[in-house]
């Protein structure tokens, strides 16, 4: 259990309460001493953006790298909240850049997955790599288009992180945009060179993963500015097969109107009414596809 003195430190980091920070380190709290989440002050002040009191644990010897219960340090904290100064800090302080959590993120990633534009010029400016890929074999390029970083993803490829760079599945930037559903990011990944017919390790491009996914708003960004909408993966499946499966009616019927072929057949012999068959009979896409297959 924390005595009285270091509960008053860890709401003051907390808070940003610099003076009571003082106190407490002055009553023998300990600067270093972390909670049952393994949470430091300095990870606590720095989640929370609050320079001075960093600067003032840091000058009390606080750890700059300590590692929390998700092994994130203070590092990844002050990133995540797009803070460069606190970046800058911690590494003068001789935070560790290449420092990764439980999921295997460096600090960039953590700011790239926030958006934290500023925080991933910092970290790049002092050797952050860009291409690091954590366990999810994703590069923090990855990460900001998966979670609709605009600004990050725009910095890292401006800062030299290439669009067509792949995960461990071969999928690109464009893929995880696609996925998500980022209209924002997809834009951005085009104006700046990416292949919308490029594919990953299952023969899927961009549309077949926002077909899969329901992300029909995606779906027509993407047919719209040129993807191929009887595009095949490895199997011969094509969008369609893909929304059939997961019974998305909306994305069905989006891709039927745009013109894809309710009769197309995979190397399996299978329609997209097949498929959506094959995964059970409530699925709400077969009523939509046997009326098209009627026709």
């Amino acid at each position: 259990m924390l005595d009285v003195n270091q509960s008053l430190l860890f709401s003051a980091a907390t808070s940003g309460h610099r003076q009571q920070v003082a106190e407490a380190l002055k009553l023998n709290a300990d600067v270093n001493a972390a909670d049952k989440d393994g949470t430091t002050a300095l990870h606590k002040a720095a989640s929370g953006n609050h320079l001075e009191v960093c600067t003032l644990l840091l000058l009390m010897g606080a750890e700059a790298s300590p590692e929390d219960g998700l092994a994130e340090t203070p590092l990844h904290k002050a990133a995540a909240v797009d803070s460069p100064t606190a970046v800058e800090l911690l590494i003068s302080h001789g935070a560790d850049v290449e420092a990764t959590n439980n999921r295997g993120q460096t600090a960039l990633h953590r700011a790239a997955m926030e958006d934290s534009a500023e925080a991933c010029k910092v970290l790049v400016k002092h050797g952050a790599d860009m291409f690091a890929t954590d366990i999810s074999g994703r590069n923090p390029l990855h990460k900001a288009a998966f979670y609709a970083g605009t600004e990050a993803a725009a910095a890292l490829v401006e800062l030299g992180c290439s669009v067509s760079s792949v995960d461990k599945d071969g999928q690109t930037v464009l893929h995880k945009a696609a996925e998500s559903g980022s209209i924002t990011i997809c834009d951005k990944m085009l104006e700046l060179g990416s292949d919308l017919e490029a594919t990953d390790d299952l023969g899927c491009t961009s549309l077949h993963w926002a077909a899969a996914k329901g992300q029909g708003t995606t779906c027509a960004w993407l047919i719209e500015h040129g993807s191929e909408l009887e595009a095949e993966d490895f199997e011969g499946s094509t969008a369609l097969h893909y929304a059939a499966v997961t019974g998305n009616v909306a994305v069905v019927a989006l891709l039927l109107c745009k013109g894809a072929k309710a009769n197309a057949m995979n190397k399996r012999g299978q329609t997209p009414l097949a498929k959506a068959k094959e995964f059970g009979s409530s699925n709400p896409a077969i009523p939509l596809l046997e009326n098209k297959d009627k026709e």
